[in-house]
């Protein structure tokens, strides 16, 4: 079996689902491939888009959460989606079929409407499946194309199915994220050890939030800065004894993000659809600070309604806040997103995925330009 991936490379959840279920695939011997937009798309419109009004670091926070809130109105979203379907699909079909693929898999929402477009001109008839990479979706991520869609959670299912799909085309398996999430290997302390990274969480910079904890709490901190040099300078600057000590640790870019979360009791992170799935699965204690943008702010309401997560507000204090939990709450908190993460299953949205391209009706033979 042969498929292939369509994907965008806007912060690293959707690529991160890609490579998920490629992996899956690649596990039973089969052939994926897994294609970004913006190297088929030669339009300096959607560039403009993918590169400035889709990410709240280049738009402000105002704006995306204006355009993600707009995405969740039926005519909006259909102006919308006509817009993106105007970009000319030549090399995305061109790629289809010399990829000579048996299914084609969105992970965001904009490859859901570009294959669309070349289903409804009828230049492909290949199974199309939405995955959709947060616990809310939007009508951007539907279209009467799909043949089905998987999604994080039964509360995702019932968003899209008050979005018009029928629940028979939606499997709530949970987001697909690499399997060695679900190697749960927690090592238990009796010293609480506390793991802070993604970036910007709302009104406190990772900066601010790293001398809350360090100075204000008995915990040990683990710090994954990413690409943020100044962050990494400033606080090597500020905490030389507490980086002696090992108090304090300091990250780069990782690959064993799974393992660090093994050795931690708490994350802090903001609400991104992956992040939070990866914290779900390893049963990882989450606290959401201040303020999100987007689709993390319904991110965090899910992980909040369900008591998955501890979401603050502008007015409490981080470190009070641990401050007052203990080992014994923590644990029970564990036994909560054990009970939830059980209810998802690793396997399932593979199955789907083999199942419809057993079912693949062939690609159209002409060439003509769309």
């Amino acid at each position: 079996m042969k498929a292939i991936i369509f994907t965008l490379s806007i912060g690293g959840g959707h690529n991160s689902v890609a490579l998920a279920i490629k992996e899956r695939l690649e596990m039973r011997k089969d052939i994926c491939e897994i294609v970004d937009l913006c190297s088929l798309i030669d339009d300096n419109r959607f560039s403009f888009i993918a590169q400035n009004v889709l990410k709240p670091d280049k738009s402000g926070y105002q704006a995306y959460d204006l355009i993600y809130d707009l995405s969740r109105n039926r005519l909006f979203s259909m102006l919308f989606n006509l817009y993106i379907s105007s970009f000319n699909c030549n090399n995305i079909r061109d790629k289809i079929i010399k990829s000579d693929s048996d299914i084609v898999i969105a992970t965001h929402p904009y490859a859901v409407q570009l294959v669309t477009k070349l289903k409804r001109l009828r230049k492909i008839r290949l199974p199309l499946i939405s995955v959709v990479t947060d616990y809310i979706a939007t009508y951007t991520y539907t279209s009467s194309e799909v043949d089905h869609y998987i999604v994080a959670s039964d509360y995702t299912k019932g968003d899209l199915m008050n979005l018009g799909i029928y629940q028979n085309k939606i499997s709530a398996c949970g987001i697909p994220i690499r399997k060695k999430f679900y190697n749960k290997n927690h090592i238990a302390s009796k010293h609480l050890r506390i793991m802070l990274m993604s970036g910007m969480c709302g009104c406190l910079s990772m900066k601010d939030m790293a001398y809350d904890i360090i100075k204000n709490t008995n915990a040990s901190l683990k710090v994954i800065a990413g690409g943020d040099k100044q962050l990494i300078k400033t606080l090597q600057n500020g905490f030389k004894e507490e980086i002696a000590s090992s108090r304090l640790e300091i990250y780069e870019y990782v690959k064993n993000i799974d393992e660090l979360m093994d050795n931690s009791d708490l994350l802090i992170t903001k609400p991104g659809g992956i992040s939070i799935t990866e914290a779900i699965i390893k049963n990882l204690p989450m606290i959401i600070p201040f303020r999100s943008s987007g689709q993390e702010r319904y991110n965090a309401k899910f992980l909040e309604e369900n008591h998955l997560a501890i979401v603050l507000d502008n007015k409490e204090n981080l470190a009070s806040v641990i401050n007052k939990l203990d080992m014994d709450e923590l644990k029970s908190k564990r036994k909560r997103l054990m009970q939830f993460s059980n209810q998802l299953d690793e396997d399932k949205a593979i199955d789907i995925i083999v199942s419809l391209a057993n079912k693949k009706e062939g690609i159209y033979p002409s060439l003509q330009s769309i």
